[in-house]
């Protein structure tokens, strides 16, 4: 059974939260003064339903206050992930923040634990108890 397209599903839900800050999951080699990088960094297949990815998000921004601001959005984000579109838990683990030395950059960086569960189109019949059966009479 596959498992839930989890980067991409987070790319979609962080970018329709974000307004207009590009979410990837590589970094691209112009990067973008303001950038949201999603990875799934492990965690393992529970059992052919369920899944419990580790995934973290990298953040940049031009100040260390925008980056915070985004880090505190992308965090609210997460939190509104369970039962949306195949997620079923979202734990966080680690938020801080982590200057990029390299690029010079002010970054935070956050570590989640989801629970995931392919979702399926399905319907769901019940048959008419004896009590409903009898008031429909």
């Amino acid at each position: 059974m596959p498992r839930l397209n989890v980067m991409g599903e987070l790319r979609a839900i962080l970018e329709s939260s974000l307004g207009g800050v590009p979410v990837r999951v590589d970094l691209p080699a112009e990067r973008p003064g303001t950038v949201v990088v999603v990875r799934r960094c492990g965690g393992a297949r529970q059992d052919p339903l369920i899944d419990s990815p580790q995934v973290e998000v990298i953040m940049w921004a031009p100040t260390e206050a925008k980056a915070e601001e985004l880090a505190e959005l992308v965090g609210d984000a997460m939190s509104r992930l369970p039962f949306v579109r195949g997620f079923c838990a979202c734990e966080e683990l680690e938020m801080r923040t982590d200057y990029d030395y390299l690029a010079r950059s002010p970054r935070w960086y956050a570590l989640y634990r989801l629970k995931t569960y392919q979702p399926k189109d399905c319907l769901l019949y019940t048959s008419p108890s004896p009590r409903d059966a009898h008031e429909s009479r």
